[in-house]
């Protein structure tokens, strides 16, 4: 069973990065020069905490969301998070724990 989120922490699963989006529009962009790759990513989110006063979250379980790929704490299964406590997700499988804020939009 996964951890549950307090205040306005959202649980996100990190997928593969994409370019194109399925309709064809460019999401995500490697920077010119950039070795790093893209700026953005994009997550599946497994888990969202009740909210605050100040920052309610507007993202629910399931959706698709972008966020800077920087932002949150990258936790890997495995690692930062016993495999025992994830057992639905592959060792070395990688999960942010994002703030509300932190969300840059809902894909879908």
């Amino acid at each position: 069973m996964l951890y549950e989120p307090f205040r306005d922490n959202v649980f996100v699963l990190v997928q593969k990065e994409a370019s194109v989006s399925p309709a064809g529009v460019i999401i995500m962009a490697k920077e010119p020069g950039s070795e790093h790759g893209a700026k953005l990513r994009v997550g599946k989110v497994l888990k969202v905490g009740p909210g605050t006063k100040d920052w309610p979250v507007d993202c629910k379980v399931g959706d698709r969301v972008l966020f800077d790929r920087l932002d949150g704490e990258l936790c890997i299964v495995g690692q930062d998070i016993r495999a025992e406590h994830a057992p639905m997700f592959e060792p070395g499988t990688e999960l942010r724990i994002l703030r509300a804020n932190e969300v840059i939009c809902v894909l879908d």
